[in-house]
């Protein structure tokens, strides 16, 4: 039979997130989406277009191709900068100053946890980290009592958001709201992280991260571009995603 089925959805399926998709979130989730993308990098309102890769996308993508991250890496690159992105990185730097910021709040909490006479004005232990912000946004929903444990530091997304356009603007010598970025992530939770005001940049007039694709979206992308193998993707000619114009990544002042 071809009848299609209902489906059903019991309480215990619900995270208690505090409800479906409201509107709101349903324009935010509009704004980041794949043909606004284009329209954005295609507009000559951006002197710079980057888009940062978060190591699961492109560990999906790699398995999807049947190759390694490292090529998969390669030929987005390629495809992505016949689209008009002028630099795409991935999120392995952005990852390793989360740790270590994680790593360092916990240690100073715990050094003034010791100095404390009182349990009251010891700061809360133990941290909880997450880069899930389903997870974030469940706790902020339905369980506020754990607030004061979730570690401050942003996710490898947020912290890309912020290098990229402090980046981009002192190496290139652009204004902050001359630089796009895109990010390519695993999760739509992502989308709503981005849009959050807690990641305004006053400078930019925006989000550190302009727009997330999730990994569907990517692929759904090449799809429609004819890219269907990795015979099928341009040829990458460009120098190492992480090296622009000579200049390596620097995170000084």
């Amino acid at each position: 039979s071809t009848e299609k089925k209902t489906a059903k959805v019991s309480l215990t399926d619900c995270l208690a997130c505090s409800g479906c998709v409201t509107s709101a979130e349903t324009v935010l989730i509009e704004q980041q989406s794949t043909s606004e993308f284009l329209t954005s990098i295609q507009s000559s309102k951006y002197a710079q277009v980057v888009v940062t890769l978060s190591y699961q996308s492109l560990a999906s993508l790699a398995t999807h191709f049947g190759c390694s991250s490292v090529e998969i890496k390669n030929k987005l690159e390629a495809f992505l900068a016949t689209l008009g992105v002028t630099h795409t990185i991935d999120t392995s730097c952005a990852s390793d100053f989360a740790l270590l910021e994680t790593a360092g709040e916990f240690v100073q909490k715990y050094k003034n946890r010791m100095n404390q006479s009182t349990e009251a004005s010891a700061p809360k232990m133990p941290i909880l980290s997450s880069a899930c912000p389903g997870w974030i946004c469940f706790a902020e929903k339905r369980h506020p009592e754990v607030l004061p444990y979730i570690s401050s530091t942003m996710s490898p997304q947020e912290i890309s958001g912020v290098l990229v356009k402090r980046f981009m603007t002192k190496i290139h010598g652009v204004d902050s709201s001359k630089v796009y970025h895109c990010t390519v992530m695993p999760c739509p939770d992502k989308k709503l992280e981005a849009s959050r005001q807690d990641f305004y940049n006053p400078d930019a007039l925006s989000n550190d991260v302009d727009c997330v694709l999730t990994t569907n979206e990517l692929l759904q992308l090449l799809t429609e571009r004819g890219i269907n193998s990795l015979n099928s993707f341009p040829v990458n000619d460009r120098q190492d995603a992480m090296e622009i114009e000579g200049n390596p990544l620097s995170l000084e002042d």
